[in-house]
């Protein structure tokens, strides 16, 4: 009796936790990334027992790191589907043999398959099964790297990618209290050996600091605030115009994040200061690679910072595509890589020459638009940030005007 209790506790704890994310509406579609390790496990159970009318659809990643990674991942399936769910296993299969880097490489390219999965399967959001002990983990290692002040603030509990959301309702919860659901519902999981890897950052960390109280979160974090990006209108070459009136700290973060294509931001110091910067009428601004500048009409422009004179060198990511400067995803990487620079003399037709800047040249070609991406006789490269903004996205209709 007392244990049902306490498993009836559990989901209302749940359900509770769940009104600070976005509304669970029935007839939509959740993904939960399962590893098959007790956080994911009891996830799985906890979105199971509280979601009603929702389609639930689990994905286990094989990063074939490990020797018998595909024989755990099948048997984190069959694990599944004693609770009634089906799993879909995504392999990674790296476009170039993994020598360095081996968990950071890992981590991105979960983050690229779950979202090719969820892209696949019409899943806009996807769970992720982070708890409070791993959040004090993150801020130790980040405050052993010498972070401070924003960089302690840890994971959020919403990562939202260009189409996809990552969320992770069980932030707040203790291994401890996950571990429990398990025991009470006899949850059979599994325990990943490189989370204990000594090799890894995070391994050392659980290897020194074994037996030791539990790291403590700093009083000091600063609390997060949703991007509000009303008023910010969005070019399909990366750039943004937003309207003077009302644009403030949030809209700036948000608009450097987009612009630069990466999930990170300046830092709320660094966005004062550039505010301050701006209330001068001809301001203009370097801010996180980004130009910020006042332009005529009461409109902003935020553009990628350019230095023609750098060549541009094309990275693989771990999905297989190729970007240049981490914004353009191109079809083509051989050759040689540009931006188009505020001073060439060329141009695209419709756009300031602030804003056609950040544009590629390939082979020294200036490329033509076609509405959606930049095109070369034999290439193309198309504007795809990792990071959006927080609300849809407006056209600008009639593409920029030399006049604003």
């Amino acid at each position: 009796m007392q244990s049902n209790v306490r498993v009836s506790l559990g989901a209302d704890r749940f359900r509770n936790d769940l009104k600070d994310l976005l509304p669970v509406l029935p007839g939509t579609k959740v993904g939960l990334a399962v590893s098959g390790g007790p956080d994911s496990m009891a996830l799985a159970w906890l979105a199971q027992h509280t979601l009603h009318d929702v389609g639930l659809r689990i994905a286990v990643v094989d990063h074939g790191l490990r020797t018998d990674s595909a024989r755990e991942a099948a048997l984190v399936q069959e694990r599944v589907a004693v609770l009634g769910l089906h799993a879909d296993i995504l392999t990674w299969t790296p476009p170039a043999p993994v020598r360095s880097r081996k968990m950071e490489r890992a981590r991105l390219a979960r983050y690229a398959l779950l979202r090719q999965w969820a892209l696949e399967n019409g899943i806009l959001r996807v769970w992720l099964g982070h708890h409070a002990d791993d959040q004090r983990e993150t801020i130790a290692l980040r405050q052993a790297q010498g972070a401070r002040g924003e960089g302690l603030r840890g994971m959020d509990a919403m990562r939202t990618d260009a189409e996809v959301l990552f969320e992770r309702p069980v932030l707040r919860w203790s291994k401890a209290d996950l571990l429990e659901i398990c025991a009470l519902n006899q949850l059979p999981f599994v325990s990943d050996p490189t989370n204990s890897d000594p090799k890894t950052g995070r391994g050392r960390f659980r290897e020194e600091n074994a037996g030791k109280a539990a790291t403590t979160m700093p009083a000091s974090l600063p609390t997060q605030v949703r991007a509000r990006t009303a008023g910010l209108a969005s070019h399909p070459l990366g750039h943004i115009w937003a309207r003077r009136d009302g644009f403030g700290a949030p809209e700036l973060r948000a608009a450097c994040a987009w612009v630069r294509g990466g999930h990170y931001a300046p830092t709320a110091r660094q966005t004062q200061t550039a505010l301050l910067d701006l209330e001068r009428p001809a301001g203009r601004l370097a801010l996180f690679g980004c130009v910020v500048e006042n332009r005529s009409g009461g409109w902003i422009l935020v553009t990628r910072e350019t230095r023609r004179s750098n060549p541009l060198i094309p990275a693989q990511m771990e999905d297989g595509q190729w970007r240049v400067d981490d914004r353009w995803i191109v079809d083509q990487p051989g050759g040689q890589w540009a931006f188009l620079g505020v001073t060439s003399g060329k141009g695209i037709p419709g756009l300031t020459s602030r804003a056609a800047a950040s544009c590629l040249t390939w082979n020294g070609q200036v490329p033509t638009f076609d509405g959606t991406r930049l095109v070369w006789a034999g290439n193309s490269a198309v504007f795809a940030p990792r990071r959006p903004l927080f609300v849809p996205l407006k056209a600008v209709e009639a593409g920029d005007k030399r006049a604003l």
